[in-house]
């Protein structure tokens, strides 16, 4: 092996073309040696010098400054110093001051910060798998098969990513930033501040959420999901339903509570994102008794230019009927129902809900958004990243689908009754007339035709089928919800909505009669349109901490617990609850261990 001494006094009899050559050789000598070349002090294209990465002293603290941490450090003030300079002809040449060492060479160089770096290849590897959702640990054994001999930690993927969300930023802070991206990116979204200038509420739907939700406006599923964000803001996520009879997401708000006004501002935004006479026939919402009557109170409110007279009718008599309707059940299809249910299902019969009459798909929409976020700690920022993954995912799904389902006939149906509807309507629809189809052959079906299944799914039910007495069904008894001819995905969906903005037109407008105007007119015009567009944004901060719901924290009636575990059952409780002795009648010891029973079996009674 050659000696570090000889290697190192080669280098200073060699020129280099740049500073990254000169510390690449600096480092490689050092690191076959065990010690590594950190630089100490740099000036661009003038000189560098560099040291041994345990050169230098602990800055130590006095009593007023020590740290809460017990602190260590691998300085030792080790003299080790190469200058690597920068010639009049533009090279660079090494000056040796000192080659000594004041401590043993590593054996195991996985201790030193700067072997457990990143190369350029595998930042950019971390960045692109990170931006994708993936797991730091799981990036980590991505890139550790490909490099067996990486040094790296799971801590060194965290800063790293940590490192790019600062980058991106680009000198904004975070709201300001994620107000750029929602705007750039063709988000409809808006916001709600305080006077103080802290957030509130965040309103945001992707670009292809809002083509889905305009294309599959009938049917909606709302319900609030928390332990999303370091805020602890609850999230209102509104779920459409397309013609698959899956779920796909359609906006997101941010709230400060969940009252009535927090809910009246979250549907006006998401009233004006389905646009002017584009309103759904059933929403589905799931809320607490006290909760669930201030939501409906505020939909009614905002709704009113909808057809909701209906509802206020029945909601209305509903109150009056049963007062203390927290205890009124009824017994529908073998089962109890509480009060709620009861008029949910009452309520349900004459709309079009297309089978949707409970809430059960938000929850699974609530479980496969936690598993894009994976941790509840993140800013509104990143959960907005992980949201749009989910987005253009389900996207993905939902258009292949589409073209699959266009091409491909089900086997069963190939008979003449279907002739019309084969590749112009889902499969799921599809089956359920199929399922009327063959009851109409048979007479397992009341007589009385109440009208409920075509109202509710918009298809031909079997007193229909039997009354059109028809070969072939056409195609003009199908809701437009499960039409597949009507409907085509492709990528270009921004430019779509980008050209039915109204500001498009109003521009053209704009333009066209500035043409017309004389020289002072003009002149106006531009003064206008110039402070228009300097005119500053208002400055808003991160939403502050919501407390916890429930308890406060503090609280002596209940420690604070993090457990996942159901509280017991009533017959759980009954068990573990203390049994009366039947050989004395108290309370708190076992038959066999009772003194009465004892002292007689020692007696032989």
């Amino acid at each position: 092996m050659i000696d570090v001494l000889d290697a190192f006094l080669s280098l200073s009899t060699k020129f280099f073309e740049n500073r990254e050559d000169l510390l690449s050789d600096i480092r490689k000598i050092g690191l076959l040696q065990g010690y590594v070349m950190v630089i100490k002090i740099s000036k661009i294209n003038r000189y560098v010098a560099i040291g041994c990465d345990r050169g230098g002293c602990y800055r130590t603290y006095s009593a007023l400054e020590e740290k809460k941490k017990n602190s260590a450090s691998r300085l030792i003030d080790c003299p080790f110093k190469i200058l690597g300079r920068r010639t009049a002809e533009g090279l660079w040449k090494v000056k040796i001051s000192n080659l000594l060492h004041n401590h043993e060479p590593s054996t195991d160089m996985a201790g030193h910060p700067y072997c457990r770096l990143f190369t350029k290849e595998e930042a950019l590897q971390v960045e692109q798998m990170s931006l994708a959702g993936i797991k730091p640990r799981q990036i980590l054994s991505s890139l550790r098969q490909s490099n067996p001999d990486l040094l790296a930690l799971s801590k060194n993927i965290y800063s790293k990513t940590a490192q790019f969300r600062r980058e991106s930023l680009g000198g904004c802070s975070i709201i300001q930033a994620l107000l750029d991206e929602l705007g750039g990116a063709g988000f409809s979204h808006n916001v709600k501040y305080e006077d103080s200038g802290h957030l509130t509420h965040l309103f945001f739907a992707h670009p292809t959420s809002i083509e889905l939700t305009r294309s599959y406006s009938n049917v909606f599923v709302m319900d609030c999901t928390y332990k999303t964000n370091k805020y602890k803001m609850p999230l209102l996520e509104i779920i459409g339903v397309s013609s698959f009879n899956t779920s796909f997401y359609s906006c997101f708000v941010f709230m400060q509570k969940e009252e009535q006004q927090d809910y009246q501002w979250a549907l006006e935004m998401f009233s004006k994102l389905l646009g002017d006479g584009n309103h759904p026939l059933a929403i589905g919402q799931f809320k607490e008794d006290a909760d669930w009557v201030g939501f409906m109170s505020s939909w009614s409110t905002l709704v009113k230019s909808w057809d909701v007279s209906m509802f206020n009718e029945a909601w209305n008599s509903f109150q009056i009927e049963y007062k203390d309707y927290a205890s009124v059940l009824t017994y529908i299809g073998n089962t109890w129902l509480p009060w709620k249910e009861r008029f949910v299902f009452a309520w349900t019969r004459p709309t079009s809900h297309f089978g949707n009459n409970v809430t059960s798909r938000a929850e699974g929409a609530h479980g496969t958004l936690k598993k894009y976020l994976q941790v509840s700690t993140g800013g509104l920022r990143e959960v907005k990243e992980n949201i749009c993954l989910a987005i253009q995912n389900q996207f993905q799904e939902i258009k292949t689908q589409l073209a699959s389902e266009k091409i491909r006939v089900p086997q069963k149906l190939c008979i003449p009754f279907f002739k019309e509807v084969i590749n112009k309507v889902y499969f799921y629809a599809l089956f359920e007339l199929q399922k009327q189809y063959l009851l109409a052959n048979t007479r397992d079906y009341s007589s009385q035709c109440k009208g409920q299944f075509s109202k509710t799914m918009g298809l031909p039910c079997v007193h229909m089928i039997k009354d059109m007495r028809i070969e072939v069904l056409p195609l003009n008894q199908i809701h437009e919800q499960w039409r597949i001819d009507t409907r085509s995905f492709t990528n270009d969906h921004c430019a779509r909505l980008d050209h039915e903005d109204p500001f498009s037109s109003l521009l053209s407008e704009v333009k066209e009669k500035y043409e017309k105007q004389p020289l002072m007119q003009k002149e106006n015009t531009l003064r206008q349109l110039s402070h228009i567009l300097g005119a500053s944004c208002p400055l808003i901060f991160e939403p502050t901490l919501q407390p916890h719901k429930g308890r406060p924290v503090g609280s002596n009636k209940r420690k604070e617990t993090s457990s996942t575990r159901q509280e017991p059952s009533y017959f759980e409780r009954v068990e573990k609850a203390p049994r009366k002795c039947s050989g004395c009648g108290n309370i708190g010891h076992y038959r066999n261990k009772c003194p009465s029973i004892n002292k007689s079996t020692a007696l032989g009674t």
